[in-house]
């Protein structure tokens, strides 16, 4: 019995220093894994070395037990390492990654940075010409129509190039200033030709155009404004070979008068009332005068006046002596230049006219007030002989008819005063502008003509 009590008390001691070594060593784990494991970690280790203390009568199952809590806590910790170490590897893939990135947004900026260097001029905004052609710039490169405040342009579809001269839309015509590019409006002179565009399309203008009280033609093909004569179907037209105007009204040509319609403008043909006066045309559109024209002593280009006179007065004279029509209007067309006189028309000699100033022009017969109020002044020569006189008279007041009526001047014989617009002796005159002449009723008295008839005869024909 004794020495298996000391054979005990021996195994007792042992395992007890064993189970001390064996808590010290759990203890060193255990500062250890507090100082470099996980919390979990921690608490587990904990529980081993409770373990051990609670079961000190069976040290070597708790020893066990101590180390295989040691052996877990230490794999849990390397474990944690390794999934330490591997998040750290991920982070510095990760940062790896986003530096090549930001390395790669660096290459591609300095790249386009290079690309807009290098192409600058393809990007610009606003105009842009090259090689004497503009272009525009919108972000991109302008095509077909662009409106600049109130201006028009219009770019090639295809190179963007600005148009310059004439562009053909479908059947319309524009035209842009060769040098601003701007679309025309109203109008444009080319050469000897003008041309008209609408104010608001551009269109190039074809056929009839009314622009205010006046009509203009242009060609349907062309565009070419009409001037001189145009037919339109079995209608003929006259447009003024300077302002393009369509003729109303009264139109000489040469030796020709020629009437056209005042509202659609038409030529005048066969017998018409015009201003109380019956006239008649041909079939050309001439007029055909019931009197003729002598004009051997018509004045040149260069003689005379040359000032239009205002459509106010028609003047009537006699010559003063006992001279016939060709006498005086010879005078008047030799002396023009030393003695500064004459008139438009001279009648006598058998109902002959010869005409000297130009109608429709100043004469210098009546004063300067009343001469640049009269288109017409008519001298009548003298005789004794009373079929003469009649066949003078007679033509006389045609031709004053006639005159008076083609410049709108009244048929009314010395009506009013100064201003009253009408046909005038110079007595009249001479009563109520300037002079000193009693014309033509003096000699009108001798074959019983009286002021009377005369107003009588002008106002109604003979």
């Amino acid at each position: 019995m004794g020495s298996v009590a000391l054979l005990s008390s021996l195994t007792l001691g042992v395992n007890s220093a064993q189970a001390d070594a064996t808590v010290q060593q759990s203890s060193a784990s255990v500062e250890v894994q507090t100082s470099t494991g996980s919390e979990t970690n921690t608490k587990e280790t904990t529980s081993a070395d409770i373990s051990v203390n609670q079961n000190v009568s069976n040290v070597e199952d708790g020893s066990k037990h101590s180390e295989s809590s040691v052996a877990s806590s230490n794999s849990i910790s390397k474990e944690n390492e390794y999934v330490s170490s591997e998040s750290k590897e991920n982070t510095s893939s990760v940062s790896t990654t986003v530096q090549s990135f930001s390395e790669v947004s660096q290459h591609l900026s300095q790249k386009i940075a290079t690309s807009l260097s290098s192409n600058t001029t393809q990007l610009k905004n606003g105009w842009y010409s090259e090689k004497d052609n503009w272009y525009y710039y919108n972000n991109n490169m302008q095509k077909g129509w662009f409106q600049g405040g109130n201006d028009w342009y219009y770019f090639n579809p295809i190179n963007g190039q600005m148009q310059k001269s004439w562009l053909q839309g479908g059947n319309d015509w524009y035209y842009f200033n060769p040098v601003s590019g701007r679309m025309q409006k109203n109008w444009l002179q080319g050469g000897d030709d003008w041309y008209y565009f609408n104010p608001i399309s551009g269109h190039m203008q074809k056929s009839w155009l009314q622009g205010g009280n006046d009509w203009y033609y242009f060609s349907p093909i062309s565009g070419h404004m009409q001037k001189s004569w145009l037919q339109g179907g079995n209608d003929w037209y006259y447009f003024s070979p300077t302002s393009g105007h369509m003729q109303k009204g009264w139109l000489q040509g040469g030796n020709d008068w020629y009437y056209f319609n005042p509202v659609s403008g038409r030529m005048q043909r066969g017998y018409a009332y015009i201003n109380g006066v019956n006239y008649n045309f041909s079939n050309s559109g001439r007029q055909i005068l019931n009197y003729s024209i002598d004009y051997r002593y018509a004045l040149p280009a260069g003689k005379g006046d040359d000032e239009t006179a205002a459509n106010n007065y028609l003047i009537l004279h006699e010559v003063g002596t006992e001279s016939g029509a060709a006498t005086n209007a010879r005078y008047f067309h030799d002396t023009v230049d030393t003695n500064e006189a004459y008139v438009t028309f001279v009648v006598g000699d058998g109902g002959k006219v010869y005409q000297v100033g130009r109608p429709g022009q100043v004469s210098w017969g009546a004063g300067r007030v009343a001469n640049h109020n009269a288109p017409v002044q008519i001298e009548l020569g003298r005789t004794y002989n009373s079929g003469q006189f009649w066949q003078d008279y007679v033509t006389y007041v045609r031709v004053a008819r006639d005159m008076a009526g083609k410049y709108g001047i009244p048929l009314t014989l010395d009506a009013g005063g100064a201003g009253t617009r009408g046909i005038k002796s110079h007595y009249w005159v001479t009563k109520n502008i300037w002079g000193d002449h009693v014309d033509p009723y003096g000699y009108l008295s001798r074959f019983s003509v009286t002021q009377a008839k005369l107003a009588h005869d002008l106002l109604y024909g003979v």
